[in-house]
């Protein structure tokens, strides 16, 4: 199923035009910062954050035949689950600040890169 999905997704950037390509990559770093401020704010607002733990469960799985018969095996299965954890809000404000800050920098330069996307493959 993976793999159906990323030779789609693969499909869709082909479709990009050049222009497109040129800005998505010029602002992936700003869409990686959106993503790491939303994360502080939730952090924020919640006052505590959130860690992904990893655990295994078994499941009973056919995994072959002897003489007509299903043979069935434990499997262990990988999920994964948000565990709250304790955090420093003052530092979490600060690293809030400085994502910000940070931001805005990607923003001018990122603003700098995508008029000259513009330039090299207007769109037709």
């Amino acid at each position: 199923m993976r793999r159906i999905i990323f030779l789609a997704l693969l499909l869709l950037a082909a479709c990009a035009t050049p222009q497109q390509a040129c800005i998505n990559r010029a602002t992936k770093d700003i869409r990686a910062m959106d993503k790491l401020i939303a994360k502080t704010e939730g952090n924020i607002s919640r006052g505590y954050g959130l860690r992904a733990e990893t655990y295994f469960i078994n499941e009973r799985q056919i995994c072959g035949r002897a003489d007509d018969k299903k043979v069935y095996c434990n499997v262990p299965v990988a999920y994964s689950r948000d565990v709250p954890v304790a955090i420093d809000l003052n530092a979490e404000k600060a690293k809030l600040a400085s994502l910000v800050a940070a931001r805005k920098q990607l923003v001018n330069r990122g603003a700098a890169i995508i008029a000259e996307c513009k330039l090299m493959h207007p769109t037709a």
